[in-house]
């Protein structure tokens, strides 16, 4: 089990931070040791059954049963306490967040995968996290690094998460009751259901959620539908259909000003907005199994989205349509494990604005076609040698109409980039659940279609594609009994990284460097340690603001988790310890910094016969500190993070 702390900052912290941290330990007990790596078995490497001793890569794997134990309720806040990730919830409810790994922000180098489907959008490549119900996730996978950019191209830089849902592996015949509620008016309720005649598979997932939010104007509800049938309509073919639906309606309180802040951070910011999203995605399956190493699959899934925002004197009307088709090859042996693919989505959005002046219609299509071949070769029993290759292209086209600060708007345009990635990687298993690894990654992020066009101005910008070069290199060593050791070092260089200095894009060079140090300890039996600590380099090295730190960037972070078993009761604390940040815009690095902040969250649980009952407490220390904060147009606008939160829920299998 992989969660979080940091106990030894290499530099000198605040005298309240040590306190926390001590009080943190000293609170901790955890109840399960974590499951040796080598006893997993990934498929978001490289998109087949895996080994994680075997994968040249720092890799995480976070299983249904961690998940029910872990003090979150949300899968950004199950993220937050990963080692060398950085969560950035604006306002706590998962509408506007980011998951960022290794010095990298905004979310822009992670792809995210349900199912191994991506879903960062092609217009901003966020991710709406609403859209993924952690009640509805099976198990996590996460690849650090850039080594799977081969395989999932686009933005796979830093990092890959992928998201298993329960209807992935559906097939027990066992109905899930889930409820929770909240001290701020959180209710939640979903129901999923899986099972099989021994041809078809089906699976049904409903939920509803409503949150009253921790400031004023910051409450939302949401519904979720998954519906997923599997035939297995002759001996070795299989076809699937899955039907996606969301509806969420939020209360965005804003940003806050300093006086704001100071006054009351609950407060909602000058400009409140109510915001909707309307999402439908469904998605059709043709495969063959040739064997249990080989085989062909084919997927097409469209997704439209609607979003909609109002506020004082401000309107906007967003529609986007996004069909991905995937084609996988899979060919196995005893020494190979080597897939090949294609990947072609295509995106259209459709915009309009009312604001101050502004009244625009925009058009944008983008096109991206990539294929790739990636084999991993096994040399022996202990080592195994990975490389691949992916050629991609985008195209881009826009029109944008109407009047921009009373002048009239009527603009064209279009643009077409291409890029390559490619990797080499390898892994030596040295001993039971020790090995050592390595990694050189060749990647690329396409431009968003947010970031080459403006939708006031109608300014278009012939933005370049990001280049990155990463090296990795690793070692876990397990000395038995729950105890291992971890130690990673990254070093990366992005050329014509894309910079937003307030004037629109800028294409600079930056660097990052940095190691992440960990340990697990098995105290006894039912209780062990988890620590984490992350140092990372992330500085611009070219043009204006060369020498430059990159904002939301910490220098430092950590994290550790204890848990305690007792019977049928389980007592799990994390606690985590974030160092300054810059605070986003500020590429000059002259604004004061974003504070440190030290948080807890505990939970208990208790297991009876067919389900779990739970109670928790997040930020039990009630830590006031930032979720984000921003340079804005001129004066510096602040996001908190929410203060303590209590809830309890109860899970049930029938």
């Amino acid at each position: 089990m992989r969660i979080s702390i940091s106990l030894i900052p290499f530099r000198p912290i605040t005298l309240s931070a040590v306190i926390s941290l001590i009080l943190t330990i000293s609170f901790l007990a955890p109840a399960w040791a974590q499951q040796a790596d080598r006893e997993r078995i990934i498929i978001t490497a490289t998109r087949t059954e895996e080994l994680v001793d075997r994968v040249p890569a720092s890799v995480t794997v976070l299983t249904r049963k961690e998940i029910d134990l872990l003090p979150a309720t949300t899968l950004q806040g199950l993220l937050e306490n990963v080692s060398g990730i950085m969560v950035h919830d604006l306002y706590g409810n998962g509408a506007q967040a980011s998951a960022d790994f290794r010095g990298n922000s905004h979310g822009r180098a992670t792809a995210v995968l349900v199912d191994g489907r991506k879903v960062n959008r092609p217009g901003s490549q966020a991710v709406d996290w609403n859209l993924i119900p952690l009640e509805n996730v099976e198990r996590i996978e996460i690849v650090k690094g850039g080594s799977a950019g081969v395989i999932y191209g686009d933005s796979a830089v830093s990092a890959v998460i992928n998201i298993i849902t329960r209807g992935a592996v559906a097939g027990e015949g066992v109905w899930n009751l889930d409820g929770m509620v909240g001290n701020q008016g959180e209710t939640v309720g979903s129901v999923s259901v899986g099972g099989t005649d021994g041809r078809m598979l089906y699976y049904l997932f409903a939920r509803m959620a409503k949150a009253g939010g921790y400031r004023e104007n910051g409450g939302g509800e949401a519904r979720d539908l998954n519906i997923r049938l599997t035939d297995n309509f002759m001996e070795n073919y299989y076809f699937g259909f899955e039907y996606i639906y969301h509806k969420d309606e939020q209360d965005v309180p804003g940003p806050l000003t300093a006086a704001e802040l100071s006054a009351d951070r609950t407060q909602a910011g000058s400009a409140p907005v109510k915001s909707g999203f309307d999402v439908s995605t469904y998605g059709f399956t043709l495969g063959e199994v040739m064997s249990q190493e080989r085989l062909v699959e084919v997927q097409y899934y469209v997704e439209d989205v609607q979003n909609d925002a109002e506020g004082s004197g401000y309107a906007k009307d967003n529609g986007l349509l996004t069909t991905r088709t995937i084609l996988k090859m899979v060919y196995g042996s005893d020494e190979h494990a080597f897939t090949a693919g294609l990947d072609i989505i295509e995106h259209d959005e459709d915009t309009a604005i009312q604001d101050s002046g502004v009244d625009t219609d925009l058009s944008l299509t983008k096109k991206e076609t990539g294929y790739y071949i990636n084999d991993s070769y096994s040399f022996s029993d202990s080592m195994v040698l990975q490389a691949g290759y992916r050629k991609a292209e985008a195209e881009y086209d826009f029109s944008i109409s109407g009047t921009c600060a009373g002048g009239p708007l009527d603009k064209q345009g279009s643009l077409k980039v291409e890029e390559k990635a490619y990797n080499l990687g390898m892994a030596y298993v040295y001993g039971e659940g020790s090995r050592f690894y390595t990694n050189y990654t060749h990647g690329f992020r396409f431009p968003s279609t947010h970031e080459i066009m403006d939708p006031c101005t109608g300014a278009f910008y012939r933005l370049k594609t990001e280049v990155s070069e990463t090296k990795e290199v690793g070692l876990v060593h397990t000395f038995g009994g729950g105890t291992n050791i971890r130690a990673t070092y990254f070093t990366g260089q992005v050329d014509d990284e894309v910079i937003m200095d307030g004037s629109g894009p800028a294409q600079e060079s930056t660097k990052r460097s940095g190691y992440e140090l960990g340990f697990s300890y098995g105290l006894m039996e039912g209780m062990a340690l988890d620590v984490n600590y992350v140092k990372t380099d992330a500085e611009i090295t070219s043009g204006a603001y060369g020498g430059s730190q990159v904002p939301l960037v910490p220098e430092q972070a950590a994290s550790a988790s204890l848990s305690a078993r007792f019977g049928s009761l389980t007592f799990v604390f994390q606690g985590r310890w974030t160092d300054n940040r810059i605070m986003a815009g500020d590429l000059a690095n002259s604004e004061p910094d974003m504070s440190e902040y030290v948080t807890l969250n505990g939970k208990m649980s208790y297991d009876f016969q067919g389900g779990i009952f739970y109670i928790g407490v997040n930020n039990i220390m009630e830590e006031e500190y930032l979720a984000y904060a921003d340079t804005g147009s001129g004066s510096p606008v602040y996001y908190p993070a929410p203060g303590r939160w209590y809830y309890a829920g109860i899970r049930m299998a029938l």
